[in-house]
């Protein structure tokens, strides 16, 4: 059972008023504020689910001492963000005073870069200082396991924070923004059995110079190879690494935004081989790239490799015609977005071809009004099941039963 008392308020004191009380009807409403233990703490519980920034059960946590080490584990729990530079100094002062909460803390957010001058030095002494303080705390974070950075290459820059995220051994999520070389060079230093990563680099090739390659997935993340599952990478500029001798035998889903893919698609392959999904946003091939690019990678395949390394079974593509066109994959397929025919001749006879390259089950298709004159003229025999198909229409006047006659 407890007993709810002020702040600063012993349970002696609380008993001790209660004793003194002179009214009969006094100790049956404070009897009347005692609540079973079980109760409380799922009255607690709730009120941080229902509160995502936790302010009022911050509040509680200040009510009394019990309510309060009862309480900072919750408020640990969930995901602590930092948004100022004074609450990067109060985050690093509570863990240096309670250092027993550190392995407490789950889930940390870092919305801005406070180590730094509006100019963008660093030379400030009182900068230093709390970044070297805020990598001694992350340091002492051993069971931290999400860590979200909205300014990491500002933030990686500071060396000591790179090296005490490097200590973590327990990270299974990262989320970081404007990634340049240092926060690479730092991800590749990490550790930990990440199973999730997802990256957005900084807009900016001159940031990375000739190591625009680096921001390939087979690159990035080799010190967590065997755990890691899913990959997001925003901005990916390209990929084109030719160092394939690394695989990542957990991943499943790969979401790129990358413009350019200079890759055989057999050793991206081997690199992940029980990919299941792959997503590919931002493409920019065209169809006569196209062409040329499947043509390379027919040329160069190896037939017997292809059967050995080549994917089996996708069970969803999120790419466009032109790409997986060149890719020539010759696999089964459960699901298919990101299709569009626009009406030209080539790309009807590119996506036929691709029904051709995959046993496809369920596609989902984009085909512009003009393109619909009859089905055999789009969808040869094939082994699709479920169609779900989008007709944007050019005149918002026409009448959609004279498309689908």
């Amino acid at each position: 059972m407890h007993r709810i008392t002020h702040e600063g308020e012993s349970p002696e004191d609380s008993s001790t008023s209660l004793n003194r009380c002179d009214h009969p009807g006094d100790k049956k409403r404070i009897a009347e504020m005692v609540l079973n233990w079980d109760t409380l703490n799922e009255v607690m519980t709730m009120v941080a689910l229902l509160d995502w920034r936790s302010w009022d059960l911050s509040r509680m946590t200040r009510t009394c001492r019990t309510l309060h080490e009862m309480g900072v584990p919750l408020l640990l729990s969930f995901d602590i963000r930092i948004g100022s530079f004074r609450s990067v100094a109060s985050f690093a002062i509570f863990i240096r005073k309670h250092c027993k909460h550190a392995h407490l803390v789950r889930h940390l957010t870092i919305e801005q870069c406070f180590f730094y001058e509006e100019d963008g030095s660093s030379a400030n002494e009182s900068l230093k200082r709390l970044a070297r303080r805020f990598s001694r705390t992350l340091k002492t974070c051993s069971q931290l396991e999400e860590l979200r950075i909205l300014s990491a290459e500002e933030v990686f820059q500071h060396r000591s924070i790179a090296t005490a995220m490097a200590s973590l051994r327990n990270l299974r999520k990262i989320d970081f923004s404007f990634v340049g070389p240092h926060a690479i060079q730092a991800i590749r230093n990490m550790r930990s059995p990440i199973t999730s990563a997802t990256l957005f680099f900084e807009d900016d090739e001159r940031q990375f110079g000739e190591e625009s390659i680096h921001r390939d997935p087979v690159y990035l993340f080799q010190g967590f190879a065997d755990s890691l599952v899913k990959i997001s990478l925003g901005l990916a500029g390209s990929v084109a690494s030719d160092d394939f001798t690394v695989r990542y035998p957990n991943v499943r889903s790969i979401a790129l935004e990358a413009s350019f893919f200079d890759a055989d698609p057999d050793a991206f392959a081997s690199c992940f081989p029980n990919l299941r999904e792959l997503e590919w946003a931002n493409d920019m091939t065209n169809l006569n790239e196209a062409a040329e690019i499947r043509e390379f990678n027919l040329a160069v395949r190896n037939p017997v490799i292809h059967s050995l390394v080549g994917w089996k079974t996708l069970s969803r593509l999120h790419l466009n015609i032109e790409r997986l066109y060149s890719m020539a994959l010759s696999c089964d397929v459960g699901y298919w977005t990101g299709a569009r025919l626009s009406g030209d001749d080539v790309q009807l006879a590119y996506f036929k071809t691709i029904l051709a390259d995959i046993r496809l089950s369920h596609l989902h298709l984009s085909v512009f009004a003009k393109t619909i004159l009859q089905e055999e003229q789009i969808f040869p025999v094939s082994s699709i099941t479920h169609l779900e198909m989008d007709v944007p229409l050019a005149d918002t006047n026409t009448d959609i039963r004279q498309v689908l006659v």
